[in-house]
């Protein structure tokens, strides 16, 4: 292919997949040899396209690029979908296994709208969080000062204006005499 990368359709094409498997589950990998070989090549490619959807949502370094990778698979879905050769090798494997076992794509494009769906989710939760820890701010003011009627803010009013006064009325009575001091109860 003009891309360098391989066919899905030849005979390297579960090569690459084989190695994924091995490299990312030897347990797995090791299972997958009680299958015939044909059978073995199709599961390590539906596993590698499945890791590889995992990989690009789960490595991304950012929000913005996982929602990119998903916007990519979700592309290469849509090719497969009509018959199409999808961009990434990984989906050329999928692609395969579509055709050769009439696998319904429909689910995997559901599995990945899900992840869409839960990272969106995340995102608003986080605003959510922050949100909360701004308004606790404010509810601790409230807490505070606030009440419907004013009585709670006009008691601390006072109560600051008591201290003041009772701070300039020891100034004066220290400059007297320096003996008595005016202390709130």
């Amino acid at each position: 292919m003009a891309d360098g990368s391989r066919d899905p359709a030849g005979p390297s094409a579960g090569r690459g997949a084989g190695d994924s498997i091995r490299r990312h589950s030897r347990s797995f990998s090791f299972a997958s040899r009680l299958l015939p070989t044909g059978k073995r090549q199709a599961v390590e490619q539906l596993y590698a396209w499945c890791r590889w959807c995992d990989d690009g949502v789960d490595t991304a370094s950012t929000p913005e690029h996982a929602a990119a990778f998903l916007d990519q698979a979700a592309h290469d879905l849509r090719l497969i979908a009509a018959g199409g050769v999808p961009t990434a090798i990984e989906s050329r494997w999928l692609a395969s296994l579509v055709r050769q076992y009439g696998l319904p794509i429909e689910a995997a494009g559901a599995l990945q709208e899900d992840e869409r769906r839960r990272r969106a989710t995340t995102a608003l939760q986080a605003q959510l969080e922050a949100e909360e820890a701004r308004s606790g701010v404010y509810a601790k003011l409230k807490e505070l000062l606030g009440s419907a009627d004013g009585k709670r803010f006009r008691n601390f009013a006072q109560q600051v204006s008591l201290d003041v006064l009772l701070g300039y009325a020891n100034v004066h009575l220290g400059k007297l005499g320096g003996r008595y001091r005016l202390e709130r109860v």
